[in-house]
């Protein structure tokens, strides 16, 4: 295996080292062979390679479904990246195909940044760059409303190349309960799924809602995992109250990795803001034993 770091682009930046085998991993067997290698990384000029992978494989409706794209240096030698893999930026664009349909459609970003000035990385044999994609949300509303299979497919354009990453397939439920389901209805109702992206903002009053209406249900983890993030960059909150309250938000969410990890940047960043430092390199530790199949491959480093 190959060590290489990993550099999360997001609203905080972490450095994680990444123990790799390849450079995306298939999301399922039942994936067809031709679909399979169809969506594997183009044998291009380009030393690099794109992945994309999700921390599950079945969502419940109302959930919001983040996955990880991941631009690996596959190549011998140094390479040079541009810092703009966050989909924001709009090289990187993320496909979704809905349940029975034919044709993939793209889901186009809610937010848009301007990434002048944000210049090149270079990236050494193996090292590779990360960013979170949300795959719930998009400018024409909640894309996972449907039960039934998705599939997803990223691409990134820079310069002249243009990379494909492998298809990730994710089943989206319907919920059994009642109560899950009035849960899912009020999560995807605007602003709630951009107050949960942007972690804040004019819908966290729904957010709120949703935690003290269905506290043991999926949605409302998620919901309280945001307003923690928000309290937690509030200054006027009182510091080691707000990361306390954080850590148990980033917790109570075990059961979608991918998102805790984007929680566990704020965290970890919380607590060195506060000064306490041996807490944040701890909540860092503790979030890969949390994490069995993630400590298989991932050896953290945060500064």
């Amino acid at each position: 295996m190959t060590s290489v770091t990993l550099r999360i682009v997001g609203v905080a930046t972490v450095f994680i080292a990444f123990m790799i085998t390849g450079c995306g991993d298939r999301q399922s067997d039942d994936v067809p062979q031709e679909s399979v290698d169809a969506a594997l990384p183009e044998p291009a000029a380009s030393p690099f390679c794109l992945g994309l992978q999700s921390a599950r494989d079945e969502v419940l409706v109302g959930e919001p479904l983040t996955l990880l794209a991941t631009l690996v240096n596959c190549s011998p030698g140094a390479a040079q990246a541009r810092d703009l893999l966050n989909p924001e930026y709009r090289l990187l664009s993320l496909s979704m195909r809905r349940p029975g349909a034919d044709e993939d459609i793209y889901i186009e970003p809610v937010v848009s940044r301007d990434g002048r000035g944000r210049g090149n990385l270079t990236l050494a044999p193996g090292e590779l760059l990360a960013a979170y994609v949300p795959a719930y949300i998009g400018t024409s509303g909640w894309q996972l409303e449907e039960e039934g299979r998705y599939t997803f497919r990223a691409d990134y354009w820079f310069d002249d190349v243009q990379l494909t990453s492998n298809a990730v397939q994710v089943d989206v439920d319907y919920p059994a309960e009642i109560t899950l389901a009035d849960a899912a209805e009020v999560f995807m109702t605007p602003p709630a799924p951009l107050a949960f992206y942007m972690n804040g903002g004019a819908g966290s009053a729904i957010l709120d809602e949703i935690v003290a209406a269905w506290p043991e249900s999926p949605h409302a983890d998620y919901a309280r995992l945001a307003l923690a993030v928000e309290a937690a960059a509030n200054t006027e909150q009182p510091r080691v109250q707000a990361c306390r309250a954080l850590e148990a938000a980033t917790v109570g969410i075990d059961f979608d990795w991918v998102v805790a990890l984007r929680a566990l940047q704020s965290l970890s960043s919380c607590y060195r803001r506060a000064g306490m430092h041996p807490e944040s390199m701890r909540v860092v530790s503790e979030f890969l034993e949390r994490f069995p199949d993630a400590a298989k491959v991932i050896e953290n480093r945060v500064n």
